[in-house]
C-alpha cells in the first residue's frame, strides 16, 4: 500500500447481520468496475478504512466509485452519515425540458391543424353557398326580365281588350313584385356571406 494513491469508494451495504471476513465469497456481488481491495479505502463518515482490513463484510449491493464523497447506508433505516442526493446534470435537465417542449409543440400543432381543417371546411361551404345564391339571383333576375317583356307584349296586343289586359297585368305585376323581393333578399344574403368569407380569409392569412 505505502504512499500510493488509493481510490476512495462509497459503498452501500444492506446488512442482515454482520458476518466474519472469511465468509463465503458468494455473498459478495462481483463488479468488474471495482479496483482490487488492497488499493481501496472505504469511507464511513470521517473515518477511513482499508477495505482489506474491514472486520466484517455483508451482501454488497452497490459499489459506487466517487472521489471525495463519504457516507454509507446500513440496515435499511440506520444511516452512519447522510449523503446529499445528487442533483440532475444540466444535460438531463435540458433533455427533460426538450421532451416537455416537444410535447407542447405537438399538442399545439395538432390543435392548429384541427382548427385549420375546420376553418377550411367552413370556408369551402361558405364559398359554395355564395355560388348557389349568386346562381339563384341570376335566375330570379332573368325571370323578372322575362315577365317584364311578356307584360310589354301583352299591353301591345291587348289595346282593344282593355279589361282582360288590366287583369293580366295586375297578376303579372304581382308575380314580378314577388320575384324582385326575393331577388333583393338574396342580394342581402349574398352580401353578408361575402363579408363572412372575407373575414375568414383575413383570419386565415394571419
Amino acid at each position: 500500500m505505502g504512499g500510493s494513491t488509493r481510490d476512495v469508494i462509497r459503498p452501500r451495504f444492506f446488512l442482515d447481520d454482520f458476518a466474519p471476513m472469511s465468509q463465503s465469497s458468494s455473498d459478495v456481488q462481483e463488479s468488474t468496475d471495482l479496483p482490487t481491495f488492497p488499493q481501496v479505502q472505504v469511507v464511513f463518515g470521517h473515518l477511513r478504512y482499508e477495505a482489506a482490513d474491514l472486520p466484517v463484510v455483508a451482501k454488497v449491493v452497490v459499489y459506487q466509485k466517487v472521489e471525495g464523497m463519504d457516507g454509507v447506508e446500513i440496515g435499511g433505516s440506520r444511516r452512519v452519515r447522510s449523503v446529499k442526493d445528487a442533483k440532475p446534470s444540466s444535460r438531463t435537465r435540458e433533455l427533460h425540458r426538450a421532451r416537455r417542449d416537444t410535447g407542447r409543440y405537438k399538442e399545439t400543432r395538432w390543435t392548429a391543424e384541427s382548427s385549420k381543417t375546420e376553418t377550411e371546411s367552413g370556408l369551402s361551404n361558405a364559398k359554395k353557398m355564395v355560388k348557389d345564391i349568386s346562381s339563384m339571383i341570376d335566375e330570379s333576375s332573368n325571370t323578372a326580365k322575362t315577365q317584364m317583356r311578356y307584360i310589354e307584349r301583352l299591353e301591345k296586343w291587348g289595346k282593344g281588350q282593355q279589361g282582360a289586359v288590366v287583369v293580366a297585368k295586375r297578376n303579372e305585376n304581382y308575380e314580378y313584385i314577388q320575384v324582385m323581393r326575393e331577388l333583393e333578399y338574396l342580394k342581402i344574403e349574398l352580401f353578408k356571406l361575402k363579408l363572412d368569407v372575407a373575414s375568414v380569409m383575413k383570419d386565415k392569412s394571419r
